[in-house]
Formats: structure tokens, C-alpha cells, sequence
């Protein structure tokens, strides 16, 4: 039996803005006008205030960070197990068996909100990793005999 866990904190949320600097190699990130995090009331349609940015005035580069480090999406959880068997029969002939599953305990892991300003889904959690996956497998494999 092999296990393998993954857990985290979240990634941070990164904030885009149409760029009208018109200056090659420099970007426009968003301005930052209050504290994005909600008092209460957070849930996928409603993740962070919106209202807390705002697109800069024209060839104006923005006051806000283009990641947000203290904004992050969810936090995310995964198990991943397998269970494996090799039975000989006979001499040289050998066949593996696996199992394996993938998010085992089928936690919903939620993607990061929508960072674009100008996206209808501002704010809004529109994606989930994979659902559990279960697998099984078989295969004949030959063991070599040295002298």
C-alpha cells in the first residue's frame, strides 16, 4: 500500500487589467482602493470585494500588486493511495495487480477566483480540480532467473 498527500494554503490571486500604457514592455496592474478580504459571507460566487480595485486612468500603471499575496483562493487537500500485488506462477511467470485512487476521500477541491477586471466572473470561483478516479490494472510480466 503507497500513500501520497497534498495540502495547501491556497495560490495567490492574481489581478489583471487591460494594459492602456501603450508602452512596450510595461504592464498596467489594477489599482488597489481597500482591503479585498471579506468580513464574512465568502463563498464561490462572492470570494473577495470586488469593488476593492479598479482600472487605471490611462497611461497610468495602477497602485496594486499584479499578485496579491495575502489574497488567495481556497485551500485544497488530496489523497492519493495504491495497492499493489505481485503472484508468481511457477518459475518465471509473474502478474502484478493494481489499484490505484486518486482523491480518495473526494474533498472538492475549488480553483482560484477569476482575477480579470474586466471578466463578468470577477470574484467568482467557476472551477474545481477532479473528482475521485478509481483505477484497476493488471499485467503479466516475466522474471529473469541469473545464475
Amino acid at each position: 500500500m503507497v500513500g501520497h498527500h497534498d495540502y495547501g494554503s491556497g495560490t495567490p490571486v492574481v489581478i489583471t487589467v487591460p494594459n492602456n500604457i501603450n508602452l512596450p514592455g510595461i504592464g498596467a496592474v489594477a489599482n488597489r482602493v481597500h482591503d479585498a478580504h471579506l468580513k464574512s459571507g465568502q463563498n464561490p460566487d462572492n470570494w473577495f470585494d470586488t469593488t476593492a480595485y479598479a482600472i487605471p486612468a490611462a497611461y497610468t500603471t495602477g497602485n496594486g500588486n499584479r499578485n496579491e499575496p495575502n489574497l488567495r483562493g481556497p485551500m485544497y487537500g488530496n489523497w492519493d493511495m495504491s495497492l499493489n500485488r505481485k503472484q508468481k506462477f511457477g518459475e518465471k511467470a509473474v502478474f502484478e495487480l493494481r489499484f490505484e485512487a486518486f482523491n480518495v476521500f473526494n474533498n472538492r477541491n475549488l480553483g482560484t477566483p477569476d482575477g480579470s477586471i474586466t471578466s463578468g466572473t470577477f470574484g467568482k470561483i467557476t472551477s474545481s480540480n477532479q473528482p475521485r478516479n478509481l483505477q484497476i490494472g493488471g499485467r503479466p510480466l516475466t522474471q529473469l532467473l541469473c545464475s
